[in-house]
């Protein structure tokens, strides 16, 4: 017992680098959809990667967890977490990333289309202008295109 252990003053190994405060108090002011990307975009990480996402984004594991039970929950927006243990099964999370994907791709297509149907009704338009001024110009060069017509009716 008369072993003492040396006395190391220094600690700054636990004084938090001041980019990581930083990014921590930022992650702090997200939006809720904002959170919930984070945390759709976590599970959807594959093993051995996730450290990596969550320092990338200066995200703890700590505020995954939690706002991954909220989600489950559908507490998100409003910021209540819930008592007891949300299962964390990874074939549902894959499940989840997938359809997300899957959504994500379904909104683009949906916005393609609805792009190309305003251009196709804006050159429709464009058509029936044509259309129209060919139809006058064809009337002003035919003046008797009336009693043409008329006469052919007989």
């Amino acid at each position: 017992m008369g072993t003492s252990l040396p006395v190391n003053l220094s600690v700054s190994w636990f004084v938090p680098r001041k980019e990581s405060v930083i990014a921590t108090m930022s992650v702090q002011f997200l939006s809720p959809e904002q959170k919930r990307e984070h945390v759709l975009s976590y599970l959807g990480c594959a093993h051995g990667t996730k450290a990596e996402y969550l320092t990338e984004h200066g995200i703890t594991s700590w505020l995954v967890r939690k706002w991954r039970k909220q989600l489950y929950a559908g507490t998100l927006e409003i910021g209540l977490v819930p008592r007891g243990g949300v299962m964390n099964d990874p074939d549902v999370n894959r499940e989840l990333a997938r359809l997300r994907q899957e959504n994500d791709r379904l909104r683009e297509q949906v916005a393609d289309q609805d792009r190309r149907r305003e251009k196709l009704a804006a050159d429709l338009d464009t058509s029936k202008e044509v259309i129209e001024a060919l139809g006058k110009a064809i009337a002003l060069l035919h003046p008797s295109s009336e009693s043409a017509a008329s006469t052919t009716e007989d």
